[in-house]
């Protein structure tokens, strides 16, 4: 006869890995790993909970290798469909994750046979890895289909779970109403849940912020900020607290509050966990320098970006990786069009863009982005005719995406070439929606400057005029701003159109004709 189990033993054992349940839902996984890593289960239930919970734990620290070392071990323990079930329905997400994605889809198809009889939670929580699946696969119709199982009969926390996944499917489908409100649905899910899972609620607000920021919707900002607080200090949720923070800078900068935006921005390069997202983290800091008028500060951030991008490799695997390269493409045209046109020829040249290693579904707003950095380029060199052929066809491409923050700059940009007030009207409609942001500000400067000639020179032509009054010749001027002869002779023309003159010595006499009215 088998001796029987000490109470104190059971006990101890049961609160252990409830200790490690808990950290893992705080989203501090390495410590639930480590709690994990001294349990000895005592039968084939706890090794099967232990294996589930360490695999999750690998999943969200982006180890999938590991975490289908875990299930493999314990795949043939289950006595239960219910447990059979959640093995293989979480190790097929890990297979897919780990680059298998055949033998992904294999074992989350014979987990669904099996299903049948199995509880509703097991069922919701096989619809909600299903789906997930289809969603990397970039197949949103299967997903959206395969998820409403989980969203019907999942328990709370499959169901936030499962309205997170809504929010990214109508992310990636450019929905971003529909894409908020899911987010939104899902924050409440999760406080109705008995156990709150930090980790998730990042990712949700992580979206919502990205859908606050994209289609300026302050409403909704305002709605998830209080909850930042909760995030602090969770170091497992890092790269999503990040996302949050950044976006919300930009989200208070429309608010017209920079000390927030610079607050933020620093807590966000903190939480920050890989080179690419710190550089897209400095662009935004260079960006608001750029607005605030801190040109030192501003050169230290694109010099930090510049670094960082660089030492990725210049990397484009991902749509992250790509939009970051572009974005410090048309940041760093404004006054270091040297590192911008090495970004471009580095971007536009690389292998992993030519083979199309990012899915085309996702490729719309990259598509958009390319024309943004490519005339914003242009402006820098010159090119006038490149850069309105290129910031109109962005303007139309955001318009269609419902991107409305990257289609009011789109929008300033092109104005700043052809001086148009029709090509002023995207970014006047957007700045009614954050009436006290920089947006707004710009609108009304240029709205009541149109007489005068230094509004109509271009970030560019700006700097070169600068030069100009220093008494500068041009091999000195393109030495200074990284321009070549022919990019400083365009400028010089510019400059000499808006004054009405022909020589510099005209444009020095009208500057300090136009001071001393001042």
């Amino acid at each position: 006869m088998k001796p029987r189990p000490v109470a104190g033993v059971q006990r101890h054992a049961a609160d252990g890995l409830a200790e490690a349940k808990r950290l893992f839902l705080q989203a501090e996984f390495h410590k639930a790993l480590s709690a994990l890593g001294g349990f000895e289960a005592r039968n084939a239930r706890e090794r099967i909970e232990v294996a589930l919970l360490r695999a999750r734990s690998f999943l969200r620290l982006d180890e999938a290798a590991a975490a289908v070392r875990e299930l493999e071990a314990v795949r043939r323990l289950p006595s239960s469909a219910d447990d059979r079930v959640l093995v293989s329905a979480l190790l097929g997400i890990a297979q897919i994750s780990s680059d298998n994605s055949s033998g992904g889809e294999r074992t989350l198809r014979e987990a669904a046979r099996e299903a049948s009889g199995t509880h509703r939670a097991a069922r919701a929580e096989l619809a909600y890895y299903s789906a997930l699946s289809r969603w990397m696969a970039n197949d949103l119709d299967a997903a959206e289909s395969a998820l409403q199982p989980a969203l019907e009969d999942g328990p709370d926390f499959i169901r936030a779970r499962a309205l997170e996944l809504f929010g990214w499917i109508e992310i990636s489908r450019e929905r971003y109403g529909v894409a908020g409100r899911h987010f939104l649905e899902g924050l409440s899910a999760l406080d109705d849940a008995k156990q709150v899972d930090v980790y998730l609620a990042a990712g949700m607000l992580q979206g919502a912020s990205v859908v606050a920021l994209e289609t300026l919707d302050l409403a909704l900002w305002r709605s998830i900020k209080p909850r930042l607080a909760s995030l602090a200090g969770i170091e497992g949720a890092g790269r999503q607290r990040a996302f949050f923070l950044q976006s919300g800078a930009m989200l208070w900068l429309l608010e017209g509050d920079t000390g927030h935006a610079w607050q933020s921005l620093s807590d966000a390069e903190h939480a920050a966990t890989s080179p690419v997202q710190r550089a897209a983290i400095a662009l935004d800091r260079a960006f608001l320098a750029r607005i605030t008028g801190d040109r030192f500060s501003r050169e230290q951030h694109l010099e930090r970006a510049y670094q960082d991008l660089k030492r990725e490799k210049w990397a484009v695997r991902t749509i992250e990786e790509r939009m970051g390269l572009l974005d410090f493409v048309r940041e760093a045209s404004v006054d270091r069009a040297n590192l911008a046109r090495e970004a471009s020829t580095r971007y536009f040249s690389s292998r992993e863009r030519k083979n199309g290693t990012v899915s085309s579904g996702r490729d719309a707003r990259v598509a958009a982005a390319e024309h943004h950095a490519r005339g914003r380029l242009s402006v820098a060199l010159g090119d006038t005719k490149a850069a309105r052929r290129e910031l109109r066809a962005a303007l139309e491409a955001y318009g269609r995406l419902g991107y409305r923050m990257r289609q009011a700059i789109a929008g300033l940009d092109l104005h700043l070439t052809t001086r148009d007030a029709a090509d002023l009207v995207i970014a006047a409609g957007a700045s009614r929606l954050v009436p006290k942001s920089w947006v707004a500000t710009e609108v009304r400067r240029r709205e009541g400057a149109s007489d005068d000639p230094v509004s109509q020179l271009s970030a560019a032509e700006l700097r070169v005029l600068d030069q100009v009054k220093l008494a500068k010749t041009n091999r000195q001027i393109g030495k200074a701003l990284g321009l070549s002869h022919h990019t400083v002779n365009n400028h010089l023309r510019k400059i000499y159109a808006a004054f009405g003159v022909g020589s510099r010595a005209a444009v020095a006499v009208r500057c300090a004709e136009q001071k001393r009215v001042r």
